[in-house]
């Protein structure tokens, strides 16, 4: 069950998180697509060091102080929520005494941690998020997601084609966007089968 508290990030019992192997994370400051991904390599390397930066598969800003992070497995989503929840809130260290100035020793906090919250995300799993960012992108070409195999980004649009189903796709004009993707990556599965739908894939100059 969920443990909330006031001023808390919101928590799971590591039994409570299931399949689960999508988060999404409050941040402290504002972070470009660059700072984030640094940040997360970093992370990923204390929480699962025999993966490293191939811990995730997708990270996206959806606003400058919010994350949304895939993790490669339920197993890995796991471990990393665990460490992340460690570094949720600062932690009082004593604070020095100054020679010849009175006063009481009293603590100070360590700066303010990156990740201030962390909770399960409502959607789940790497084709999931690309299905959403799809259906809800107003501009395909603005505030990509970042999505990646074995720590290497890889072509977005060519993962979409990949994973998220074509009657999505043709949806919303993804094609339009990306007019190439379809004949650079050849998806596991049959191309259109009703003329109608053939009619509607681009065509290439």
């Amino acid at each position: 069950s969920e443990r909330t508290r006031r001023g808390q990030a919101l928590r799971y019992p590591m039994e409570d998180l299931g399949l689960a192997t999508t988060l999404i994370l409050k941040l402290s400051r504002k972070l470009s697509y660059e700072e984030l991904l640094t940040a997360l390599r970093g992370l990923c390397l204390t929480a699962v060091p025999e993966l490293g930066p191939a811990a995730f598969d997708f990270a996206h800003l959806p606003w400058k102080k919010l994350a949304v992070v895939n993790f490669t497995s339920p197993e890995v989503c796991a471990r990393c929520y665990n460490a992340f929840s460690v570094m949720l809130h600062p932690v009082a260290v004593p604070a020095p005494r100054l020679k010849g100035v009175k006063g009481a020793h009293g603590a100070v906090a360590n700066p303010r941690p990156l990740i201030v919250d962390l909770k399960l995300a409502e959607r789940q799993g790497l084709a999931d998020n690309l299905h959403f960012w799809c259906l809800r992108s107003a501009d395909f070409h603005q505030n990509q997601p970042r999505v990646f195999s074995n720590g290497f980004q890889v072509d977005l649009a060519m993962l979409c084609v990949q994973l998220v189903e074509l009657a999505t796709l043709e949806q919303v004009g993804f094609f339009r966007a990306f007019p190439g993707a379809w004949q650079r990556w050849p998806p596991p599965r049959n191309p259109p089968a009703t003329a109608a739908a053939a009619s509607r894939m681009p065509r290439l100059p």
